[in-house]
């Protein structure tokens, strides 16, 4: 049999579901052939089964467990053909010589090359057209060391780890690729390695000098970077750091004044920053005089939150940027939580519905414009819930006040308005609040005025219903007179 592909491995993701994944490609016997899932080498017929050994179109590896879905990973099954490199046909003198036999052999021997082309494809080697000489010969591996090409440029050789790129120093350091940046120490001047040599970066003189003279250090036409320096301890009065200015503060002690005046030659100009990473939670405190902080407010810490802060004035520094570990914001704002309800005409019915007021108000306005009725029966406001509006187990009274007179009157079937003539045209809001979530007590209020003459109608009380309120009904004592005129509408805060 021919072998047409190149192909040497199938990948495939798990759904938690298939468990039978196609291995399309020759193999002659079932050691040939490694299954993988999530990296770990699986066991034949323990946690798979193989069929197709020998065959011409390869065959199906079968779990016994269906692979799970491995997100965030794109791919959990890697089926590869991994035969041992071995000559397993012994041809006779003499003997018959079967093709197939012949065959099989020398299949044996492309899957063999192709599996180690796979292996060399997936390793570290020099291009086709790389004429460096570099030999990729590893040396002895040592604790602690990282790779590196060596200065010749021909081998590989180890080299310390250096957590910092910059140094600030008068000789000159090594060139060998540890570092980026050095200082010289007598003139300030910032030197950056460009091809092996310290090149000199224009107009550096006097940037992170030794003493940290505040002089050009934050000005920013020059170059810009926080430099780690020494923890400080947290106190009242937060102390500077040594050799930075970007500190962890260890402890928990409540800051009310930072002074770091010790950290450099020179007053501290207004301007200057420092940036502080907290290791515990401890409280800054907010003083115009001292530390201005956002919102105006105290600030209590959690471990790894940062603020920088720049100076404003003698020892008073504002913090011009906090940031959260948790990513949360320092000062929440709090979103406009009023929605507009739809126009409701009151031209037309003995009641007028709103419904579909959704679940958590705990404030509706119900405003009125120009509505009247054609007749002379007291208005009610009643409320409702999934069960229905109630028209019971209202708690109130309702006033007409006029420029000569002033009635009142009970009402428990509502929250009663009382009008008393259809050439009433009215004109206002009521507000109703939630009191009690647990009990779905409410409380109404509001006025309205008269279009035509100088009348006034109030009302007020409360209303608990059974559960949670959904729709408002207005209405008319009597139930039989027809509203005429005007619209309502409601607006609700969640």
């Amino acid at each position: 049999m021919t072998i047409s592909t190149t192909t040497n491995r199938k990948e495939y993701t798990g759904n938690g579901v298939t468990t039978i994944f196609s291995f399309p490609y020759r193999f002659l016997q079932d050691s040939d052939v490694k299954v993988y899932l999530s990296g770990v080498l699986q066991v034949r017929d323990t946690d798979y089964t193989l069929t197709g050994a020998g065959g011409s179109s390869g065959g199906d590896v079968t779990f016994i467990t269906a692979p799970p879905d491995p997100t965030p990973l794109t791919k959990n099954v890697v089926i590869v053909r991994d035969p041992d490199i071995t000559q397993d046909t012994d041809w006779v003198e003499n003997d018959p010589d079967p093709a197939a036999q012949k065959e099989d052999a020398f299949d044996k021997l492309t899957i063999i090359s192709q599996r180690l082309r796979e292996l060399i494809s997936r390793s570290v080697v020099l291009s086709d057209s790389d004429i460096s000489g570099l030999d990729l010969t590893l040396p002895t591996p040592i604790a602690n060391k990282l790779l590196a090409i060596a200065s010749t440029g021909t081998e590989l050789t180890l080299a310390d780890f250096v957590d910092n790129v910059f140094v600030n120093q008068e000789a000159e350091p090594a060139t060998d690729g540890s570092l980026f940046l050095w200082q010289k120490t007598s003139t300030g001047i910032l030197y950056y390695l460009l091809s092996s040599v310290w090149t000199p970066v224009a107009d550096s003189t006097a940037l992170l000098a030794s003493t940290n003279t505040w002089t050009g250090l934050n000005t920013y036409q020059k170059f810009q970077m926080w430099y780690k320096g020494s923890d400080i301890a947290s106190a009242a009065t937060l102390l500077h750091g040594i050799g930075g200015n970007y500190f962890d503060v260890t402890g928990t002690t409540t800051i009310t004044e930072i002074d770091v005046s010790g950290m450099s030659t020179g007053a501290v100009p207004q301007g200057a920053t420092i940036k502080l990473h907290f290791d515990a939670a401890l409280t800054l405190t907010h003083n115009v005089a001292k530390i201005i902080l956002p919102g105006g407010a105290n600030i209590t810490t959690a471990a790894g939150d940062e603020a920088e802060f720049v100076n404003v004035g003698t020892k008073i520094w504002r913090c011009t940027n906090y940031t959260r570990a948790n990513g949360k914001a320092l000062v929440e704002t709090v979103p406009d939580t009023i929605t507009q309800g739809t126009l409701t005409a009151t031209t037309a019915g003995t009641s007028i519905d709103i419904t579909g007021i959704p679940s958590g108000v705990k404030r509706i306005s119900l405003h009125f414009s120009g509505v009247s009725t054609d007749g002379t029966s007291a208005w009610l406001v009643q409320l409702g819930d999934s069960g229905g509006v109630e028209a019971t187990g209202y708690n109130g009274s309702g006033s007409l006040i006029g420029t000569a007179s002033a009635a009142s009157t009970a009402y428990t079937t509502g929250f009663g308005l009382k009008s008393s003539a259809s050439t009433y045209v009215m004109h206002g809001t009521i507000i109703l609040s939630l009191v009690d979530a647990a009990t779905f007590l409410w409380a109404a209020t509001g006025a309205l005025g008269r279009s035509s003459t100088e009348t006034i109608l109030i009302t007020g009380g409360t209303k608990a219903l059974t559960a949670e309120l959904d729709r408002i009904r207005l209405t008319t004592v009597g139930g039989t007179d027809n509203f005429d005129a005007g619209s309502i509408n409601i607006q609700y805060e969640i």
